[in-house]
């Protein structure tokens, strides 16, 4: 894993009437695993995104692309 931070992280609270307020929490880290595939560290949060094993990918129309 690299030291140079390919993402800067943050914490978004949404505020009524006001702009939303981007919070600094960190740096994510691209990796590439063992097996090839890409992945994202976030160590602040102790999380890591991993794109899906081929098998494991699933076709879905679900997802439109906005807000969680």
């Amino acid at each position: 894993m690299s030291t140079v931070i390919d993402y800067k992280v943050y914490n978004v609270t949404k505020r009524r009437g006001k702009d939303d307020y981007w919070n600094p929490v960190g740096g994510a880290f691209v990796f590439q695993a063992k097996d090839g595939r890409i992945g994202i560290s976030i160590p602040n949060f102790k999380l890591v995104l991993m794109e899906p094993k081929p098998e494991e990918r699933i076709e879905t129309d679900d997802f439109d692309g906005g807000e969680a």
